[in-house]
């Protein structure tokens, strides 16, 4: 969707947003498969003996990746899903008028931190092992967060679609 309307775009600003959105989401699917090394290893039968498979998951610094990978992220839903939706009638370019998410994703982004939260709260609790077996949410509490990531990065590309903003130069109608 990114490339093609980075193609479709006549100006250069709408070119290099949509190209450069399309290369982040790549990075990401990469990132998220750790660049296929599993699915090389199935092939060729042995393990490569990487242990850490993705830029994510390295440390710099003395601290993981993805603590700075996951700041970006907040700060970038926080801008799209709760400061655009809030001034979007003030703003005056266009193409943001044009990508700004509906008002619906506030509530949608504070219900998934609550949900974040409320996992987080369960595992200090203990809830994370019953009966003295290891249940889905030991070790797994990032996985919530990614999941509501995507799945709200998701919801916004379906409404890029339906509303068509992203193939047009004038408001959206809705």
């Amino acid at each position: 969707m990114l490339s093609f309307s980075a193609i479709r775009k006549n100006n250069a600003f709408d070119k290099v947003i949509f190209g450069g959105g399309a290369v982040v989401f790549v990075f990401l699917f990469l990132e998220e498969i750790d660049y296929g090394i599993h699915f090389y290893e199935m092939f060729i039968g042995e393990n490569t003996g990487i242990e850490v498979r993705n830029w994510h998951n390295q440390k710099t610094d003395g601290e993981q990746n993805v603590k700075k990978f996951k700041q970006v992220m907040d700060l970038l839903m926080l801008v799209l899903f709760i400061a655009l939706p809030l001034v979007r009638n003030r703003v005056s370019i266009q193409f943001i008028r044009n990508i700004t998410p509906s008002r619906w994703f506030i509530v949608g982004f504070v219900l998934c931190i609550a949900l974040s939260k409320l996992a987080h709260f369960l595992e200090d609790q203990g809830m994370g092992v019953i009966g003295g077996v290891e249940g889905n949410l030991s070790g797994n509490i990032s996985e919530f967060r990614e999941m509501s990531n995507y799945y709200f990065f998701m919801l916004y590309a379906f409404q890029l679609l339906k509303s068509g903003s992203l193939f047009r130069n004038e408001a959206p109608t809705s």
